[in-house]
């Protein structure tokens, strides 16, 4: 059902945290999530239940009944907003989310109160999970400022004590980007946020949130956003795919900025919102497995060369304390193979295999070290023996995408095509995990080897215009214009470093 309510009357919703009863983190597990915090076991659950509520609110709103979660999104409740910032390298940042090959990583804080007017923990992490599930079920071609308008929609979501949910309401943390009179439509058309000045920045999600709304709720414009994006999709420039689906773009602009002008906005009430909780599991995590997850969240964030060392020394140290924990062999035998110190990972990688002969992770960082000592060598033998045991990963763990893509690489690495067994892994890995841009460059570049132009075309659509990165977008356009029949040959025309693409025969 609809609701019409008072646009400036609204709060966004944070999650308010009361202090942890003890030092023990939980942990939780559900459908699409894994969350760990320093919280007590109902409000654990708690918020796992609102996230799911959450995917199921976005499944309700896209008609989607599709329900392959793919590897689920790990979430950290962190302590504080310094944390967010440390880890994230960005004194503003209020919560993040990552997706480097290993996984889909999102951190937020507890204390993500504040403010009517202050952008909470929980509308960073509502934005970028809509992120993550436009590209698992619909990857597809979108102009930037719809990837940033469809989160920024969700991002509001309320859901209530007793599951009621509001859909739509009005982003008051985008207030003044909202309120300025001096950034038309014509110019967020055409437009990517990532080179923005911050106040640019704040109109351009504003008002992408506000047309996104427009186009999504206005009745008078029914059909106009599917038929603008089908055009899109199909190559149309973005002025005259706006034009043809919208009419006069200066009348759109004066008929958003009326809409935003009224005394209120219509929202979606869901009621009967029954998403499935019976999964959700809770554990308390033992004193020590709790004392090791400062370091796990470290290394789920990924090493700059400037961390590998601290990394490395606290994990020594966590080591020397707890020598039987397996988060910390993880972490020192991590930290000593991004350290470049291959025998010590390896003895400390293997005590921890020897511990758990199912632990798929360990099994590939011995494929990983493996890879190290192998270097930029082709010798085919060593990097046989590599993906036998990325084949024993595979068998503990068969939907790890991470696995998968080794098992590819490594006949790129070695200087030999991959056979069709690696490049349907590939294509697996990509399923699981569509918003790994690693693996989605790889796949292009073999569709393209293999002259395949339609499916390349729709492999990198979703990153033609991805509004995060610059390089990104640049490395997709020359894909998408490379010779079929061979691997493209675009990393010396690139200004921004990315991975790696397969090697050139």
């Amino acid at each position: 059902m609809t609701n019409r309510i008072k646009i400036f009357s609204l709060g966004v919703l944070a999650f308010v945290w009361g202090s942890a009863a003890g030092a023990n983190w939980t942990r939780a597990t559900s459908d699409h999530f894994i969350i760990y915090g320093d919280l007590r076991e109902p409000q654990i659950r708690a918020f796992a239940e609102k996230l799911e509520r959450f995917d199921a609110v976005m499944r309700r709103v896209t008609a989607n009944k599709e329900n392959d979660p793919g590897n689920p999104v790990t979430v950290f409740v962190v302590n504080s907003g310094d944390e967010i910032q440390r880890l994230s390298g960005d004194r503003n940042a209020v919560g993040f989310y990552k997706t480097p090959i290993w996984g889909s990583f999102a951190y937020v804080p507890k204390d993500s109160g504040g403010g009517d007017f202050d952008l909470s923990g929980q509308a960073v992490l509502f934005h970028e999970y809509a992120h993550h599930y436009m590209y698992h079920y619909y990857p597809a071609a979108y102009p930037s400022w719809f990837v940033e308008g469809f989160a920024e929609l969700y991002a509001t979501t309320e859901i209530a004590r007793d599951g009621k949910v509001t859909f739509g309401k009005p982003p008051l943390y985008r207030a003044w980007g909202l309120l300025r009179n001096d950034y038309p439509l014509a110019k967020m058309l055409t437009l990517t946020p990532d080179h923005l000045t911050a106040e640019d920045g704040d109109a351009y999600y504003g008002k992408a949130w506000l047309l996104t709304h427009y186009l999504t709720f206005e009745k008078t414009r029914s059909g106009q956003l599917s038929a603008y994006l089908s055009s899109f999709g199909k190559g149309e420039p973005l002025t005259e795919a706006a034009h043809n689906a919208f009419g006069d773009i200066k009348k759109l602009n004066h008929d958003v900025d009326a809409y935003l002008g009224r005394p209120t906005i219509t929202v979606l009430q869901i009621l009967d919102l029954k998403p499935n909780l019976t999964n959700i599991k809770v554990e308390t995590l033992t004193d020590t497995q709790s004392a090791m997850i400062p370091l796990t969240i470290r290394m789920s964030n990924g090493s700059r060369e400037r961390d590998i060392a601290p990394f490395l020394q606290d994990a020594t140290i966590k080591l020397a304390k707890y020598p039987q924990e397996p988060m910390a062999l993880a972490a020192a035998a991590e930290g000593n193979l991004d350290a470049q110190n291959l025998d010590e990972a390896t003895r400390i990688n293997d005590l921890l295999i020897t511990a758990q002969p199912d632990n798929a992770a360990a099994m590939l960082r011995r494929a990983r070290i493996a890879a190290a000592h192998i270097g930029n060598s082709q010798d085919a033998t060593a990097w046989a023996a590599f993906r036998k045991i990325v084949v024993r990963a595979n068998h503990i763990s068969t939907n790890d995408p991470y696995v998968l893509f080794e098992y590819y690489h490594s006949y790129n690495a070695a200087g030999e095509l991959p056979p069709q067994i690696a490049i349907d892994g590939l294509s697996r890995a990509l399923e699981l995990a569509p918003q790994a841009d690693q693996i989605r460059i790889a796949l292009t570049s073999e569709m393209i080897r293999l002259g395949k132009g339609p499916e390349r075309d729709y492999l990198v659509a979703p990153m033609l215009n991805d509004p995060h990165s610059a390089g990104l977008r640049e490395f997709a356009h020359l894909l998408k214009e490379a010779p079929l029949g061979r691997y493209p040959d675009v990393t010396m025309q690139m200004t921004t470093a990315l991975p790696e693409l397969p090697k050139k025969k």
